[in-house]
C-alpha cells in the first residue's frame, strides 16, 4: 500500500452520522500509481444453501484517460488467485455524501470452503474510492435439537407417524394436536431450540385450531354449531373429522371444508339435493362409512387424491325389463367396480359400450365382459334392466343403482376417435350410412356432481376434438317396429332417435310434451351421453367443470315446468317448436337469434339432428339437418327458415309453439305451408295438417310475416266497427258467410285447437256456403278477408 509523504487532496466524504469509520483509498499523487485491496478472511461455505455480498460505495474517476478502476473478485483458494471477477467498476458510484449501496449474488461459490472476497482499486491518478458496512452473509442449517414446555405431540414425517425424540438434532419438527387440543379453539407451548453453535432460541407458540370435529352433542345435523367442537360449522378452510354418525340434511344445503376425514367410527350421509364442497380432499378410514344419497353432489376445488371407500346412489328412470340406461361410473379405475356390480340382476350380453368406428366405417354397440369389466372414468355405457323387472312396457320401475368406490376428482382424459368415411352410401336395414355414423362417441359424468356440459365443451382441449352439442337418452318411447333401422344395424324393433334431447350453448330440447324431465346444460353423476368426434385425441374433464345442486336431472319421467335450458349468459332470442301427433309422437326443435351465430353451421350453436336419416323434426340449412338451428344478429323480420319432417305413419300431425323468450311475445312467428299455399300464424294457434308417410324437406317454412296481410288497410275504431258488422254468419245445416259492404276473397276455417277446417279463396262474391265442415257443437273460428284487404274474424258455434 503506497501512503503519499506530499500533501493531497481529499474529497468531503461522509457516509452516515455514528461512532463507525469506513475504508478509503486516496489515489491523488501522479507520483507513483495507487494499487491497494481490502481482503476478507477465509470462509467456508461449503454447508451454505446462498451467499450474497453487500457493501456501500463511493467512488469518484477524476479522469477519464488515465487508467483507474474497482473490482470486486472471489477467490476460492484462500487468496493465493483472483480469478474471478464480479464486478469491474470504471465510472462513478455515488456521492461523497450519498453512498451507494451494491448488491453480488454469490451463490455460485456455494460449496467452497477456503473462500476469499477482495475490493481491489487501482490508480495512477486520481480522487479515490470510499467503502463502508460491508456484509458477506448466507443460508446454513443449523440442524437444532428441540425440548418442549408444556404438552406436545412431535414427530418427524409430516404423515405424524414417527415420534421425535426430544434433543435430537433435526431440521424439521411436525407437531399434532393431542386428544385435547384438537377440540380446542387454539393451543400454546414452548420450543427451546438449541443450534449447533450452542445457542439456545426460546419461543412461544400458539396453534390457532383449524380443524373441527364432530361430536354429535344435540343431533346428528351437519348444520347445528353445537354438533362441533371447537364450537361452529366448518368452512371451505376447515379441516374436519368424522367419528360418529352426522347427516348433512336439508334442501339445497352446502356443507363446506378443506379436508375431510371419516374415521374407522365415522358415518357420514350427504342426503339427496344437499351438497358438500371441499377444497381439497375426502378420506375414509377403513370401516368408515360414507353414503352420497341420489341427487347429492361431492364437489371439489383442488386436484387432491382421495382415499378409502364411498357409496353413491343413483335413481334411473323408470323402466320395465327392456329398456337400457346409460351410465358413468364416478368412481376410480382402481376402485375395481366392475358392470356387474351396478346390475346384479341385469343378464349377461345387455351390458354394452359404443365403439365409435369399425374398420374405418359406421361404429357400433360392442357386448362388455360384465364381470371383469372396471367401469373407466369418463366411459359411457348402457346396461339393460335387471330380470326381475316387468315385461309389460306399461308397468315400470326405478331401478336404484349404487356406485362403491374412491370418488374420482381432477384432471380424467377419454380417449375420443372418428372413423374414415369407409362404407358412407351403403345401406344397413334400410338407413343409408352418413358421413356422421363413425363419428359418435359415448362419454360419461367421471364425478361425484354434476357437471357443466357447456364449460366441457368449450374447453380449449375439447373445442378442436368435439362437436358442441352432446345428446342425452332420455327414453320416453318403448321401442316399436314402426321405428325405422339405425345405421348400425338390422332390429325387428327400435328406439325412437327423437328421446335424445340436445344439449348445447343455445339452449336444450326436449323429448316429450308431459311427462319428460327438461334437459339443462348441467350433466348429472352417473350419466353418460353422446357427442360427434372431430378428430382423435382425449377429451378432458376437470373440476373447473364440476357445480353444486344440478344433479337430480338424470331423466326419470316426471313432469317439469322449469325453464328447460340454463345456458351461459349472451345474447339471444329463442322459440321452441313442437312437432306431433294424436298416437303421442312427438319432436321438438329449437330456432334461436345469437350473438355469433352465422348463417352457416355454428359450432356449440348448432346442433345436428341426431339419428341421421330417422329423425321427425328438423330445420334445414346446406350441409345438414338441425335440432338446434342458430341464426345471427341482429334479427331481421325478414328472415325464413326451411323445416323438414319424416312421418312414420301417415294422419294428422300438429306444428305447434312450445314456448319462447321475450323477444318473441311482440313478434309473429308464421308457418308457411307450400303444399297447400296456407300462411298461418303460430302465436295464434297450433297448425294441423294432413301427410303421408316419407320425408319432406320442402312443404313448411318459418317466417316472421304473414304476406297475404301485410297490406291490411288501417281502420278506426268506427271503421272497423262498421266493416265487423256488415258480415254476418249463420249458422244451420251449414255455415254461410254474408258480406253486405264489401266482396269476400276467402276464408279460413279453425277449431279451438288450431286446427283448420277448410279454406277457400278467390271468392269474389258476398255470399259464401262452408259445406265441408262436419257439424259437433263445437267453436268455429272464421278468418274473414274482403276486397282491399280488410280482415275480420268471427266466431260460430257449429
Amino acid at each position: 500500500v503506497h501512503i503519499p509523504s506530499q500533501q493531497v487532496w481529499f474529497p468531503s466524504i461522509s457516509s452516515g452520522f455514528g461512532t463507525d469509520n469506513f475504508a478509503l483509498s486516496n489515489a491523488d499523487s501522479g507520483i507513483v500509481h495507487t494499487e491497494n485491496e481490502l481482503v476478507s478472511a477465509v470462509v467456508d461455505a461449503s454447508t451454505f444453501t446462498d451467499l450474497t455480498l453487500e457493501l456501500d460505495m463511493y467512488f469518484s474517476r477524476y479522469v477519464v484517460g488515465v487508467p483507474e478502476f474497482v473490482s470486486i473478485e472471489v477467490s476460492t483458494n484462500g487468496g493465493a488467485s483472483w480469478p474471478n471477477v464480479i464486478d469491474y467498476i470504471t465510472d462513478d458510484v455515488g456521492y461523497g455524501t450519498a453512498f451507494s449501496h451494491l448488491t453480488y449474488d454469490l451463490s455460485a461459490f456455494i460449496g467452497q470452503s477456503n473462500l476469499r472476497v477482495r475490493i481491489y482499486y487501482y490508480s495512477e491518478w486520481g480522487d479515490g474510492v470510499a467503502v463502508d458496512d460491508i456484509q458477506l452473509y448466507g443460508t446454513k442449517p443449523l440442524n437444532p435439537s428441540f425440548t418442549w414446555t408444556g404438552t406436545v405431540d412431535a414427530y418427524t414425517d409430516p404423515g405424524a407417524t414417527i415420534p421425535y425424540v426430544p434433543g435430537t438434532p433435526t431440521s424439521t419438527v411436525y407437531i399434532k394436536p393431542t386428544a385435547v387440543q384438537i377440540l380446542q379453539p387454539s393451543f400454546s407451548f414452548t420450543a427451546n431450540a438449541t443450534l449447533s453453535n450452542g445457542c439456545v432460541i426460546n419461543k412461544d407458540i400458539t396453534i390457532t385450531n383449524k380443524t373441527k370435529s364432530w361430536t354429535g352433542a344435540n343431533s346428528t345435523d351437519w348444520s347445528d354449531p353445537n354438533n362441533w367442537l371447537p364450537l361452529g360449522i366448518p368452512d371451505a378452510n376447515t379441516c374436519v373429522v368424522i367419528p360418529a354418525q352426522v347427516i348433512i340434511t336439508g334442501t339445497d344445503y352446502d356443507a363446506y371444508a378443506k379436508n375431510l376425514n371419516v374415521l374407522a367410527t365415522g358415518d357420514l350421509e350427504l342426503q339427496s339435493s344437499n351438497n358438500l364442497i371441499l377444497t381439497e380432499w375426502i378420506g375414509i378410514d377403513s370401516n368408515g362409512i360414507f353414503n352420497i344419497r341420489d341427487g347429492a353432489s361431492l364437489v371439489q376445488i383442488n386436484d387432491d387424491a382421495n382415499f378409502g371407500i364411498v357409496n353413491l346412489d343413483r335413481d334411473s328412470q323408470p323402466m320395465y325389463r327392456y329398456d337400457y340406461t346409460f351410465w358413468s361410473s364416478p368412481m376410480t379405475l382402481a376402485s375395481g367396480f366392475n358392470l356387474i356390480d351396478l346390475s346384479p340382476n341385469t343378464p349377461a350380453g345387455s351390458f354394452l359400450s359404443w365403439q365409435p368406428t369399425l374398420a374405418g366405417g359406421a361404429g357400433n354397440w360392442s357386448s362388455e365382459n360384465e364381470a371383469t369389466t372396471a367401469m373407466a372414468p369418463g366411459k359411457g355405457y348402457i346396461i339393460r334392466a335387471p330380470n326381475t323387472f316387468s315385461t309389460n312396457p306399461s308397468t315400470t320401475s326405478i331401478f336404484n343403482a349404487t356406485f362403491v368406490g374412491t370418488p374420482n376428482n381432477g384432471d380424467i382424459s377419454m380417449p375420443v376417435s372418428i372413423g374414415t368415411d369407409a362404407n358412407v352410401g351403403t345401406s344397413v336395414g334400410g338407413s343409408v350410412i352418413t358421413a356422421d355414423a363413425d363419428q359418435w362417441n359415448l362419454l360419461g359424468n367421471p364425478y361425484p356432481s354434476a357437471i357443466d356440459v357447456v364449460s366441457f365443451l368449450n374447453h380449449a382441449n375439447n373445442t378442436p376434438l368435439l362437436d358442441g352439442t352432446i345428446y342425452l337418452w332420455t327414453h320416453n318411447s318403448p321401442p316399436s317396429s314402426a321405428n325405422p333401422d339405425p345405421f348400425y344395424g338390422d332390429y325387428v324393433e327400435n328406439y325412437t332417435p327423437n328421446d335424445y334431447a340436445t344439449v348445447n350453448s343455445l339452449g336444450s330440447t326436449n323429448t316429450a310434451a308431459t311427462g319428460g324431465q327438461s334437459p339443462t346444460q348441467y350433466i348429472s353423476s352417473g350419466q353418460s351421453f353422446f357427442v360427434m368426434g372431430l378428430g382423435n385425441g382425449n377429451a378432458l374433464f376437470n373440476n373447473g367443470m364440476r357445480v353444486k345442486n344440478d344433479n337430480d336431472n338424470f331423466f326419470r319421467n316426471v313432469v317439469s315446468t322449469a325453464s328447460p335450458s340454463r345456458t351461459v349468459d349472451f345474447e339471444k332470442h329463442r322459440f321452441w317448436l313442437n312437432l306431433s301427433n294424436e298416437n303421442g309422437a312427438f319432436s321438438q326443435i329449437l330456432i334461436g337469434y345469437a350473438e355469433d351465430a352465422t348463417e352457416d353451421w355454428d359450432r356449440g350453436l348448432d346442433g345436428k339432428a341426431f339419428g341421421g336419416n330417422d329423425v321427425s323434426f328438423y330445420s334445414i340449412i346446406p350441409t345438414d339437418n338441425l335440432r338446434i338451428h342458430a341464426r345471427p344478429l341482429p334479427f331481421d323480420g325478414n328472415d325464413q327458415i326451411t323445416l323438414g319432417f319424416k312421418a312414420v305413419v301417415s294422419g294428422t300431425y300438429r306444428i305447434g309453439i312450445d314456448h319462447l323468450d321475450n323477444f318473441f311475445n311482440a313478434q309473429d312467428i308464421v308457418l308457411k305451408d307450400n303444399e297447400l299455399n296456407i300462411f298461418h300464424n303460430l302465436k295464434m294457434a297450433p297448425y294441423y295438417f294432413n301427410s303421408n308417410i316419407g320425408t319432406f324437406n320442402e312443404r313448411f317454412e318459418i317466417m316472421y310475416s304473414d304476406p297475404s296481410v301485410t297490406n291490411e288497410q288501417t281502420l278506426s275504431a268506427e271503421e272497423e266497427l262498421t266493416i265487423k258488422n256488415s258480415v254476418k254468419v249463420i249458422s244451420n245445416n251449414e255455415i254461410t258467410v254474408v258480406s253486405t259492404n264489401k266482396t269476400i276473397n276467402a276464408i279460413v276455417a279453425y277449431d279451438i285447437l288450431g286446427r283448420q277446417l277448410q279454406y277457400l279463396e278467390n271468392i269474389k262474391t258476398r255470399q259464401v256456403h262452408l259445406n265441408q265442415i262436419e257439424k259437433s257443437n263445437r267453436i268455429i273460428l272464421l278468418k274473414i278477408t274482403l276486397e282491399d284487404n280488410v280482415v275480420v274474424t268471427k266466431k260460430v258455434e257449429y
